[in-house]
């Protein structure tokens, strides 16, 4: 244990001092001090980031890039925005395609549309057309060109007796 005498050695701060100093701000140092803080220029430590000064420079750079050194009349830039490019006839095709579907399925929309109905019942469940295998059919039921092919060459390799 520590005797009195060390004890009473350290010196003790008063309490509210120390609340004051750590609450303390400038301004309110400054009115107890009696001074103005108008002269004293305070330095926040901020300073402007190395990206801003990149990011201005270069549209600056692409300013005067474009300013100075490219509006020729055959430049890139020039070539590819005027209407007799092939890139701009290209696009132009393509929208006039797009278009003549458009107005052609409005055309049926409105075909459809304007039709009295059809005498069918629409199914309930037509997924059931579809429901069976396509591979259980009867041998011979289906017959198309793969068919008819695969019978002529065995025809060929096996012919009547």
């Amino acid at each position: 244990m520590l005797s009195r005498s060390v004890l009473h050695a350290v010196p003790r701060r008063n309490t509210s001092s120390l609340l004051r100093r750590r609450y303390a701000t400038a301004h309110s140092e400054s009115h107890s001090a009696g001074h103005s803080t108008a002269h004293h220029s305070t330095s926040a430590g901020e300073t402007i980031p190395t990206w801003f000064f990149v990011s201005v420079g270069g549209i600056v750079a692409t300013y005067a890039l474009y300013a100075y050194i490219l509006p020729t009349e055959t430049s890139a830039l020039t070539r590819w925005l005027s209407p007799d490019s092939a890139t701009r006839k290209a696009q132009e095709e393509i929208s006039n395609r797009h278009t003549a579907f458009i107005e052609q399925a409005a055309r049926d929309k409105h075909l459809l549309l304007g039709d009295d109905g059809s005498p069918t019942v629409p199914m309930r469940f037509p997924e059931r057309i579809t429901m069976h295998s396509p591979l259980n059919l009867p041998a011979g039921h289906t017959r198309g060109l793969l068919m008819d092919e695969l019978e002529e060459f065995y025809r060929k390799e096996n012919p009547p007796k």
